[in-house]
């Protein structure tokens, strides 16, 4: 509760300042708070204000900052077509341009997002898919030298083992 009345108290003076974007950014941090709590209609109503506002400051990064905050959301209620476009809308919007990302922005966003998509496919079925993508993720972190990034890939790709074992297993 303290960290909402932060963001809130927050959220409130930048929208005194007239400032969108800023807004943008705490709607979506109250959306990502909203989702630990597994307040999933209120994370979801706070990440459709952030990206409205994103929207409507025309900036990329908010916008791809939450879509995929809401395709994450929309994972654990497992509606898993819209979390699919809304995590793809979250890449387009991260390279739209607007404004230029950086490359450690860009590694980052593309790793974030891929994984997600990943963990969509798995939750599907799409075995290759996800193994595909979890692989892709894990030589990227390998080239970057980025552990954190190797470890969760590594962690991925045993759970897409693990589902094709269970695969096999039933199959038999």
């Amino acid at each position: 509760e303290l960290a909402l009345e932060s963001y809130l108290g927050a959220l409130n003076l930048r929208a005194a300042a007239g400032n969108v974007l800023g807004q943008a950014y705490l709607y979506a941090n109250i959306g990502k708070a909203y989702q630990d709590w597994r307040q999933f209609d209120r994370a979801l109503a706070s990440l459709d204000s952030a990206i409205a506002l994103a929207e409507r400051a025309d900036d990329g990064h908010a916008l791809g900052y939450a879509l995929n905050n809401k395709a994450s959301v929309l994972v654990n209620e497992r509606r898993y077509v819209e979390a699919r476009a809304a995590a793809e809308r979250s890449l387009a919007a991260y390279y739209s341009g607007r404004p230029a990302i950086s490359a450690r922005d860009s590694a980052s966003a593309w790793s974030i997002n891929t994984m997600l998509l990943g963990e969509i496919d798995l939750a599907e079925g799409r075995l290759e898919d996800a193994l595909r993508r979890f692989a892709d993720v894990h030589a990227r972190a390998r080239r970057g030298n980025t552990r954190r990034g190797q470890a969760h890939a590594l962690l991925a790709l045993g759970r897409v083992h693990e589902a094709a074992r269970r695969f096999v297993a039933a199959a038999e």
